[in-house]
């Protein structure tokens, strides 16, 4: 049995994360096995770890949001849970929303808890009928000394006392272990997951559940980098040192450096089943790895049918909770499917696979589109012009097309449309406004 040492001096890893530079990366470990789940699922946290950047959906808004969520996983099982941030009350409300949708199984979606490791915050579940919580602890000592101002074995004790308040209330404790790309594995990490695990066995509960959370963005999708960093190298780590299986690890990746997305796909390779999201990677600072993005991997990975038309009105009602999706977001974004470079001599329907991954047409409900701008050549001028006059098919090789393009460039216009373009097309070419009457 590890034992967990109170210390004077916190362990904050300086050779690794330097006060006055960037973190360090090394790359010097050797390959790992790739351990992909037999299933995997979505834990969606938009209620959780998105609402700490939003403003608190009104009951139906989230009755909506869980009616978006239900048609998109389409009975897949790729969403499996419904997260819910309870603070000082907040949040009730919109558990019991989820909780009365599954009491009417309309929902495949369970309701799920998160709270601080303290006893009290306990007593805002009760009366729910939940079945789990997650307990947020911090197992970094940036978290532990600079963050509680505490030491080790006291939030241990918190930790094990908040477990017990769940177990009295018939929830299922989960353990989120905060900045755990940062921890100390040998000296507090792993001592502790221990204490929970013999904890859960005395009190006769059911397999611990643990979460992974790279709370800063700093974890490293490859298993060439060292520990903590190394996403799918911590997660061998943890599953080695602990006997855990797949369905009890779960991974949250925070996007601060961009690696969100890239980590959860590490975790899961390496033999993680669960992944936290958030639409449009809602969150504090940088968000988390976005829900939307996920899916389309899994769905890839597992061959699920999801229906990821819904997808576009989830994004679209984060904007009155106060999250906008950026124009270049992928997929989603106004300009993610926008090209102004078209082929010479090919008109956009003929080549429309130059341009988006799948047909994102019939999969998403949003087909790739052209905004003409000078850049676009000839091309796209004829790309316009097709559009107006279908029969005329014209293309960038044409001589009137051409001088429509030079006009254009002349006039330094940034965007072509058709009321800028019009008189001119009428000058050069007046058979074709007879086609349009």
């Amino acid at each position: 049995m590890r034992r967990i040492f109170d210390t004077s001096q916190p362990n904050l890893m300086r050779h690794v994360f330097p006060t006055h530079r960037v973190p360090r990366l090394s790359l010097a470990e050797g390959a790992l096995p790739v351990e992909v789940p037999q299933r995997a699922w979505l834990i969606e946290a938009t209620l959780s770890q998105g609402i700490l950047a939003l403003e608190t959906p009104r009951a139906e808004q989230a009755t909506r949001l869980l009616e978006l969520l239900e048609l998109l996983d389409n009975e897949s099982g790729l969403l499996r849970q419904l997260e819910v941030r309870v603070v000082n009350g907040m949040g009730r409300g919109l558990l019991e929303v989820a909780i009365e949708r599954l009491a009417r199984a309309a929902t495949g979606l369970t309701p799920v808890a998160v709270i601080a490791p303290e006893p009290e915050a306990v007593r805002g579940l009760e009366d729910l009928g939940l079945r789990g919580a997650g307990i947020e602890v911090g197992v970094s000592d940036f978290q532990t000394h600079l963050g509680r101002g505490g030491q080790r074995q006291a939030l241990v004790a918190s930790l094990t006392a908040t477990m017990d308040a769940c177990l009295a209330l018939g929830i299922q404790p989960r353990v989120d272990l905060l900045d755990v790309t940062r921890a100390d594995l040998e000296g507090f990490l792993f001592p502790l997951v221990e204490a929970c695990l013999e904890h859960l066995a005395r009190n006769g509960a059911a397999q611990l559940v643990l979460r992974l959370c790279d709370t800063l963005g700093l974890g490293l999708p490859w298993a060439e980098a060292p520990t903590p960093r190394s996403i799918p190298r911590l997660v061998h780590a943890v599953r080695g040192a602990m006997g855990l299986q797949p369905r009890q690890l779960e991974f949250l990746g925070a996007n601060d450096l961009g690696l969100a997305l890239s980590n959860s796909l590490a975790a899961l390779t390496a033999g993680c089943s669960g992944l936290v999201c958030a639409l449009g990677g809602a969150g504090e600072r940088g968000g988390v790895t976005p829900t939307e993005l996920a899916l389309i991997h899994l769905c890839g990975l597992y061959g699920a049918e999801c229906d990821l038309t819904a997808l576009a009105p989830l994004l679209s009602g984060l904007a009155p909770l106060g999250l906008g999706v950026g124009d270049h977001h992928p997929l989603w974004g106004e300009e993610a499917l926008t090209t102004s470079n078209l082929p010479a001599d090919r008109p956009m329907d003929e080549v429309g696979e130059l341009y988006a991954p799948f047909d994102t047409g019939r999969l998403l409900a949003r087909a790739p589109r052209v905004e003409v701008r000078p850049g676009s050549g000839p091309a796209g001028i004829a790309h316009l012009l097709r559009g107006r006059f279908p029969s005329s098919r014209l293309l960038g090789r044409d001589e009137r097309v051409q001088v429509l393009h030079r006009w254009v460039v002349e006039r330094g216009l940034r965007r072509v449309s058709w009321d800028v373009l019009e008189p001119k097309v009428r000058e050069l070419m007046p058979e074709l406004f007879g086609e349009e009457g």
